[in-house]
């Protein structure tokens, strides 16, 4: 009878409490704590090696972005011209768009040195 059976296991319980001096809920709270403990030694490896390819992978991604910026070209240039002051004579350099400056080269074949920018 399944009345009977519980019955039994409640004064097995009881007996169990009563010799060993713990409670139901000490005893379920120590096995609790012992289970939790023996999972989280049971990840610690996994946990290890996870965090170790993450910082290999971090130094990898960071060797690579300094190589894409090498190869990009990371020099910034800055261009600011002043106008001609009075006296000073024919313009050296001159803007044909925002982006194009033209500097006259006297002395040489093609006399004018373009650049462009961003």
């Amino acid at each position: 009878d399944a009345g009977e059976g519980e019955a039994e296991l409640r004064e097995e319980a009881e007996e169990e409490e009563e010799g060993s001096g713990c409670s139901i809920e000490e005893r379920a709270e120590r096995y609790l704590r012992e289970a939790m403990e023996g999972a989280a030694r049971a990840v610690e490896p996994a946990r290890l090696e996870a965090v170790g390819n993450w910082q290999a992978e971090r130094r990898r991604r960071r060797l690579l972005q300094n190589q894409l910026q090498e190869l990009k070209g990371s020099i910034r240039v800055m261009c600011r011209v002043r106008p001609t002051a009075a006296g000073e004579g024919a313009a050296v350099v001159t803007i044909p768009t925002p982006t194009d400056v033209l500097v006259a080269q006297p002395g040489t074949r093609e006399g004018r040195r373009s650049f462009a920018f961003d």
